[in-house]
């Protein structure tokens, strides 16, 4: 029975414009693989890897796989329990136990994900119905497990890789890199990165960073697939009839937009020094969402008296598309020391609403690299207030440059960073995985 709720928007019209056919069966070709999604996250849970992966598997099952996820109970938001069983979309999800206390606490985010952690390992130990897994780094262990199963089960994976662990926690400053923990964790890291008949990194520089735990022979096993965004509906709205620019009563400023989490990896602290720099300016700041420096946000602008900057409650993944059209530019940011083990997933919903993209982050990172490239945005370095200040200006009195960036960033969403481009990319390298397995058993089979 098909689930209500949360749902991708952009579905219909997405199906009609894909040129990829949906794969079939043949008499001298096998059926379409059994693929199984591993997250923590799955829908209906509102966070971003649930949402990616997620709708990567409707949109699989969509194309003729036969798709079936493991996943934890949500926890995000107060979310209700889920059926323990249940199919959405073509995709049978499964729901394994855990704990479901305050992710906000460490204790309680550790014991969930421990849970987690244990009940996938006996779950998966018993699966066989599957024919390629496919697995992410949210939580990290989940790809221990992954490697710990095959050692008594043989099965094909694709890891995908959203932040490189544990270089990621060391770049936040929650770990030495002289600890002993951080040197076990990294040992793990070598160790279950093997695990992957092809290792999936977001950009370029997460594939450097890869390369340190993987041997050189299994470098050629690591593909850089971006994340994706689905189409906007409301990018075409005019400014002065925008039902979220009236309701925050900003029809005359220049509206710069922070949306999604507010983490310990986001340069919040040069944002906010802009603002203050720019407080005499018809320029406003709006930041919706939540993370571990909101508290630091909400004391900076008290402390500095900003009335040139709002903060929002958190929205859900289904209300962006609106939010992310009600600006005149788009904020993204990453901590330099993060260049690398991460990329900004927010970044290709400011690509799908047409706006452009004002980046705080290191000048190699994935996102900068994107920004040079399409030509949609300005970026400039982490704590660079300055440097901020005058990219946001440059694009108040210049209208033209303005729309002709988020011209391009419309340019890079349709061409590259939308959900038909990279799942066909997906579709390719899960029929390339499946199809050297079927190889390798029937030549065993001679």
């Amino acid at each position: 029975m098909e689930s209500s709720g949360w749902a991708p928007n952009g579905g219909a019209h997405h199906r009609r414009s894909c040129t990829r056919m949906a794969p079939s069966a043949t008499p001298s070709s096998p059926p379409n693989p059994r693929v199984l999604f591993l997250s923590q996250y799955f829908w209906p849970e509102e966070t971003t890897t649930s949402w990616l992966l997620s709708t990567l598997a409707f949109h699989l099952a969509e194309h003729g796989y036969r798709v079936s996820a493991i996943a934890g109970q949500p926890t995000y938001h107060r979310a209700p329990k889920t059926p323990w069983r249940l199919e959405h979309r073509g995709v049978r999800i499964e729901r394994v136990w855990s704990t479901r206390l305050n992710k906000n606490s460490i204790p309680g985010r550790i014991l969930n994900t421990a849970t987690f952690v244990l009940s996938v390992f006996f779950r998966l130990a018993m699966r066989r119905d599957f024919d390629v897994l496919i697995s992410v780094t949210n939580p990290p262990l989940l790809n221990w497990v992954v490697r710990a199963v095959q050692s008594f089960h043989r099965f094909p994976a694709i890891l995908i890789i959203h932040d490189v662990y544990p270089d990621f926690v060391a770049a936040i400053g929650k770990m030495r890199k002289s600890g002993l923990l951080y040197r076990i964790w990294n040992a793990l890291t070598d160790w279950s990165s093997r695990a992957g008949e092809r290792v999936i990194v977001l950009g370029e520089c997460m594939e450097q960073a890869m390369r340190r735990h993987l041997p050189p022979e299994r470098w050629e096993r690591i593909r850089v697939i971006p994340n994706w965004d689905v189409e906007n509906p409301f990018r075409s709205i005019p400014r002065a009839e925008h039902p979220l620019i009236r309701e925050w009563a900003l029809q005359d400023k220049f509206i710069v937009l922070y949306a999604g989490n507010i983490g310990l990896f986001h340069d919040i602290e040069t944002i906010v020094a802009a603002a203050d720099l720019l407080r005499d300016q018809p320029v406003h700041f709006v930041f919706i969402g939540a993370g571990g420096k909101l508290p630091l946000l909400q004391q900076s602008i008290a402390e500095r008296r900003l009335a040139n900057v709002s903060v929002l409650p958190f929205r859900k993944k289904e209300d962006m598309p609106l939010v992310l059209t009600a600006c005149d530019a788009a904020l993204a940011t990453l901590i330099k020391e993060a260049t690398g083990l991460s990329v900004l997933s927010k970044v290709y919903g400011v690509l799908a609403a047409g706006r452009p993209v004002l980046a705080v982050l290191g000048a190699e990172s994935e996102t900068a690299r994107m920004i040079r490239r399409r030509g949609c945005g300005i970026a400039v370095e982490p704590g660079d207030a300055e440097g901020l200040a005058a990219a946001i200006l440059r694009l108040k009195n210049d209208t033209a440059e303005r729309e002709a960036m988020g011209a391009a960033a419309l340019r890079a969403f349709e061409e590259e960073y939308n959900l038909q481009a990279v799942g066909a990319k997906y579709m390719e390298l899960i029929d390339e995985v499946w199809k050297g397995r079927l190889h390798r058993d029937s030549s065993r089979l001679v």
